[in-house]
């Protein structure tokens, strides 16, 4: 992980996260490396600062960038935590299409479909995963069915 304390500066980390600047000294899979570390640092340094919507940018260039899941995740907490399940649930839904089988982006497309008001979906969405699959998944269910306003929730089957 790279740190702006190393490079001395947030300056100098936006810098680093420009290919131009590794061009010539690296082959190209190891700049989109080098790229995607600099620019999820800078991602989270925006979030740890507040800076959520620059944050999930961030996120989303890093995401493209190299096709991998982890920044999706990262974007659909941030959107959870600005209170934009809409947005949250199409993260959620991009890096599930990257890791079908992740329970930490199904709990995440729960979080994000209980807002929405999709609770059919939600309690739909356990009977999806695989057998082993199922014990963390109980869990995230309790879970929502416990972060009802008025203490513990209803089943919206009952």
């Amino acid at each position: 992980m790279i740190s702006a304390t190393i490079l001395g500066s947030l300056d100098a980390l936006h810098d680093y996260a420009k290919p131009a600047t590794h061009a010539r000294s690296m082959s190209a899979d190891r700049v989109a490396r080098v790229v995607y570390e600099a620019t999820t640092e800078i991602a989270s340094d925006n979030w740890f600062r507040g800076r959520l919507d620059e944050a999930a940018e961030s996120y989303a260039v890093a995401a493209r960038m190299c096709n991998l899941a982890r920044p999706w995740l990262d974007i659909a907490n941030i959107r959870m935590d600005q209170k934009r399940p809409a947005e949250a649930l199409v993260a959620a839904d991009a890096y599930l299409e990257r890791e079908p089988g992740s329970i930490f982006g199904r709990g995440l497309r729960m979080r994000a479909l209980q807002p929405l008001g999709r609770h059919k979906e939600v309690v739909e969405l356990p009977r999806t995963l695989s057998p082993e699959g199922l014990p963390e998944a109980t869990y995230v269910l309790d879970e929502y069915h416990l972060s009802g306003a008025r203490g513990v929730a209803r089943h919206p089957t009952q």
